[in-house]
């Protein structure tokens, strides 16, 4: 708004400015010098005690505390305050004595006096009043009494803070960088001159700093605590390990003596494992490691059943199956294993079948966390023996130590057996000598055939090869032993006098889609003759026979024997 006192609310406007930045620049010096102070005292606190988790939390509360105090106390006043023209104005009467004449006239020449329907005062005085505060106000210094003084006194204290706190960080990265982890609550460390490198319990490589990540291991119950130190820097003479117990806060305390001479820097201890959860602290020197929990668990206790499947040609036999829960396991090529596993105290988290060089995973599907062998496994079909281990990790990443182990051994399924004899040996080209003939097998047969082996006089060699019983495609073996005569009708092979047959019977088993096995009778030699060689033939055959009868007489009647 344009007027006769513009110069002097120009002036007024800016002694605002001044004021206000001065109260925003004051403000925001002391809220940061509280904030330094703040952080120093923690510092200085945290530094000389190595303070817990809990203490620490609290001095982060009592500065947040002093941080709202500041905002309150010098801060939120800055913000709040409003100094209107008038407002100064009077301030200005106030320093040069001066009557109500400026904030008067100010007031006299306001948008508010103007533009009411009845004018403040007389006309005539309102402008004596304003035309005489525009006359002398051009010479009127408003700025008398400011001063910047505190502002920049304030401002060299913060800088030289500051640059204090600059070059402690530069001088000293690792306490400060430590610091600012552990006031915001982290599990940062200050350097000491005794490092923890390793910390192993029970084989457990524990991490000394968790970042603030709780950490908690399990340990089976009946074991012993073992619990190994590896340190570098300035080593101490020993170390020790505390022990908290979670229930009832009990506390044991317990040396960590050195490994040997040829292992500097190493300290382990055994001790009796407590029978509940417990925390673990160990302690080197003038560091330590985080509080880690210790879970006593139970081992988990597993029921592993097996199941054999024989192969179908050997269903119908009924071997006797091995037991479920054998470890070590004698069954036919070819024969199907299924494996159940189950915890009966924990639910299993991962199972594992080692068998010979592979890892075959298992499967669950159902509530009750049974674990199966995968349909496509190795085992659906067994061809080879082997040795196996069960490596389970239940819910608490325990394991069984050492794992179930045992062994597969393949049962031989021999070749079949087989007999055959004639009743002559002694036949005329076209006779049809009786062949008879047994065979058995562990399972049962699917052929029975007959190779006859034609030697004529004149040298020449010919074998043929008949079916003598075969089992129907797709049908049932035949039995596992199994008699049977046949006519052999020697026509077909133009025999002649002099030559000579050669008959073996063999008999193959049944083995479903394995490769079968083949048993074969002692050859049973025919000669090929005429009629007086039938005769002549028996005569002889009668001659052994009075022989044979004679010998028998002597030795049931005690005849005979030395004479003297």
């Amino acid at each position: 708004m344009s007027g006769k006192l513009t110069i002097l609310r120009d002036r007024l406007q800016t002694l605002q400015t001044r004021r206000a930045a001065v109260r925003w620049g004051e403000a925001a010096c002391a809220l940061v010098l509280v904030m330094l102070a703040g952080w120093a005292a923690a510092f200085l606190c945290d530094w000389s005690l190595r303070l817990p988790f809990a203490i620490r939390a609290l001095v982060l509360i009592g500065w947040l505390a002093a941080l709202v105090w500041a905002v309150r106390r010098h801060v939120w006043p800055a913000v709040t305050q409003r100094e209107t023209v008038e407002d100064l104005a009077l301030i200005v009467e106030r320093r040069h004595q001066i009557d109500s004449d400026l904030i008067g006239a100010l007031q006299f020449e306001s948008a508010a006096a103007t533009a009411t329907a009845n004018p403040w005062g007389s006309p005539r005085l309102t402008t004596a009043v304003i035309d005489y505060v525009a006359e002398f106000s051009p010479s009127l210094n408003v700025f008398e009494g400011f001063t910047y003084e505190k502002l920049p006194r304030r401002l060299t204290i913060l800088g030289s803070v500051l640059l204090m706190i600059l070059i402690a960080s530069v001088v000293f990265p690792a306490e400060v960088s430590a610091f600012w982890n552990r006031f915001w609550l982290g599990s940062g460390r200050y350097p000491s001159r005794t490092v923890i490198s390793e910390l192993i319990v029970n084989q457990q490589p524990i991490a000394v700093i968790f970042d603030g990540q709780p950490r908690t291991i399990n340990v089976p119950q009946g074991t012993s605590l073992v619990v190994e130190l590896v340190c570098t820097g300035e080593l101490p003479p020993r170390g020790s390990v505390r022990l908290k117990s979670l229930g009832d806060g009990a506390e044991t305390e317990f040396e960590l003596k050195p490994a040997g001479e040829d292992r500097p820097g190493r300290y382990q201890v055994e001790h009796p494992l407590p029978s509940s959860d417990f925390t673990l602290q160990a302690f080197a020197g003038d560091t330590w490691s985080d509080p880690l929990t210790v879970r006593v668990v139970l081992l988990p206790v597993v029921d592993a059943v097996w199941t054999v499947t024989p192969p179908s040609y050997a269903a119908a036999a009924d071997p006797t199956a091995p037991s479920a829960t054998a470890r070590y396991l004698s069954l036919l090529e070819g024969s199907r294993l299924q494996l159940s596993v189950r915890g009966t105290n924990k639910r299993l988290a991962k199972v594992e079948l080692h068998w010979d060089d592979s890892v075959i995973p298992l499967v669950t599907t159902d509530q009750e966390a049974t674990w199966t062998l995968p349909a496509d496994s190795p085992l659906s079909a067994v061809r080879s023996s082997g040795s196996y281990e069960l490596h389970v990790v239940d819910v608490d990443d325990l394991s069984l130590t050492p794992p179930i182990a045992g062994s597969i051994r393949l049962k031989p399924d021999r070749a079949p057996r087989v007999v055959s004899g004639v009743l002559t040996k002694l036949v005329m080209p076209t006779a049809k000598p009786k062949l008879v003939f047994a065979a058995t097998d562990d399972y049962g047969l699917s052929e029975i055939r007959l190779e006859v082996e034609i030697q004529r006089e004149a040298g020449e060699s010919v074998t043929q090869t008949k079916s003598l019983k075969r089992m129907t495609d797709g049908g049932a073996p035949l039995p596992a032993v199994y008699r049977d005569e046949v006519r052999l009708d020697l026509s077909p092979y133009k025999l002649e006098k002099g030559d000579e047959l050669r008959l073996t019977v063999e008999a193959v088993d049944a083995r479903g889609g394995l490769e079968p096995k083949a048993g074969r009778s002692e050859p049973l030699v025919l000669k090929v003759t005429d009629r007086s060689g039938i005769l002549a033939g028996l005569n002889e055959s009668d001659q052994v026979t009075v022989k044979q009868l004679d010998a028998i007489i002597q030795r049931e009647l005690g005849i005979g024997g030395d004479k003297r």
